[in-house]
């Protein structure tokens, strides 16, 4: 799709347009690069159904796109798709595949540049690389030019201030989520691959949400994550989920959005919901002399059949 959207591009009167990134959405998918280029919207069998149409903001401000995610939505509301641009801002447009008939697509400001530094380096900042979390429909991670991975929460529009940002060995070129969360695979400009782990509580409690979770599980499954956790810690928290019901267990659903909430942070002493912060599993050098890694995605382990099982198990990233 890259070359066949490449060369299509270029051969568009009025010059070239290169291709900076391509994204899969339910209903095709959609590239954009270059100044001036804007976004081209695909559908599944490679036909255009809107050529280069102008993005800007509500103040009519055109920015330069480096990166975008399709986040699907529920119920088959049209989605969102969040865009990274270079001096750091996040937007966002609901339901753009509603809008492909207006003259522009208009980005709302979901979060401002997250410098904040007048330093001549933080000047030379650049978002390069967005990811979107396949399970917290609202956390999107964000790669820059300095090697950081910043945290966000597009539903409260805001960064994960008490979250560092974890500094990769070099400037991020491409981002990907590991199928089950827990796991951030960073490509790097100097050919490095580094998987972090990055794993929020809510994201192991995630799946059917009429599922009841027992307990004795819920214990297993934080001791596994944190196991110097206090035991009377834990019991709090799963008071809390019970609350007054006294019923054995707690459907998934219930369990995951409590412990999204900045009460269960606080007693599970962790940072806005995250079992730990983001750390290096390990990398490893796959380009050399320079060559940058600029696309990357995991495949799934062969025989994995729940969610639970592709946490615990090793995940194979492909390129």
């Amino acid at each position: 799709w890259r070359a066949t959207t490449s060369l299509w591009l270029a051969s568009e009167p009025g010059g070239h347009c290169p291709v900076d990134f391509i994204k899969a959405t339910s209903q095709g998918f959609i590239c954009g690069g270059g100044a001036g280029c804007g976004l081209t919207f695909f559908n599944h069998d490679l036909q255009a159904v809107r050529k280069q149409m102008p993005f800007e903001t509500v103040e009519s401000r055109t920015v330069q796109i480096v990166d975008t995610v399709f986040m699907e939505g529920q119920d088959n509301d049209g989605g969102m798709m969040v865009f990274g641009t270079r001096d750091g801002t996040l937007l966002h447009v609901e339901r753009p595949y509603a809008r492909l008939q207006d003259p522009s697509l208009v980005g709302v400001v979901l979060l401002g540049p997250h410098g904040g530094s007048t330093s001549a380096a933080q000047q030379e900042q650049v978002v390069t690389a967005l990811a979107s979390h396949p399970l917290m429909e609202t956390r999107v991670a964000s790669g820059d030019s300095l090697g950081r991975i910043f945290f966000h929460d597009t539903g409260a529009h805001r960064t994960f201030r008490a979250v560092p940002p974890y500094r990769c060995q070099s400037a991020i070129g491409c981002l990907s989520y590991a199928p089950g969360g827990g796991l951030l695979l960073a490509g790097l400009a100097d050919g490095t691959l580094e998987l972090v782990l990055a794993t929020e509580w809510a994201e192991l409690f995630v799946g059917s949400d009429d599922a009841l979770v027992r307990q004795d599980e819920f214990a297993a499954v934080v001791a596994a994550h944190d196991p110097d956790l206090p035991t009377e810690v834990m019991e709090q928290v799963w008071s809390v989920a019970v609350g007054a019901s006294g019923n054995p267990g707690v459907r998934r659903g219930d369990l995951a959005t409590l412990l999204r909430t900045e009460a269960a942070a606080i007693m599970l002493r962790s940072p806005n919901g995250f079992a730990s912060l983001p750390r290096l599993y390990g990398s490893v050098r796959i380009c050399g002399d320079g060559n940058p890694l600029t696309s990357l995605d995991f495949a799934p382990v062969p025989g994995t059949t729940s969610q639970m099982q592709q946490q615990q198990q090793q995940q194979q990233p492909q390129l």
